[in-house]
């Protein structure tokens, strides 16, 4: 569930604070993030609840990779907002690759 651990540390939470937050064990958070252990339906409720997010978002099930732009012919580029709300941006064919190096460098700091 690569996406909690995006979505927490966006909104500036550390694992203590979130297991505070929502009562969860520390190290049951730690391995969601990790792919160590699945979350049942109400722990994925309570999650997606309090970030105010879909339970697909938390299992990465939207393709909302923002380091990856999509190779469909629309050249459609999605950006996820730190609330996990998302935005859909049109780009012309002759900026793709711009953009497409932006985030490669973006996504190696």
């Amino acid at each position: 569930m690569e996406n909690l651990k995006y979505i927490r540390k966006n909104n500036n939470l550390t694992l203590k604070q979130l297991s505070e937050k929502l009562d969860i064990a520390e190290s049951t958070l730690s391995m969601y993030e990790n792919g160590k252990r699945e979350p049942d339906f109400q722990t994925l409720n309570k999650l997606a609840d309090f970030f105010g997010v879909t339970i697909d978002f938390l299992l990465d099930r939207n393709n909302l990779n923002t380091n990856k732009i999509p190779t469909n012919k629309s050249n459609t580029i999605t950006l996820i907002a730190r609330n996990g709300g998302k935005t859909e941006y049109e780009v012309p064919e002759e900026n793709m690759e711009l953009i497409q190096q932006m985030l490669d460098k973006l996504s190696k700091k």
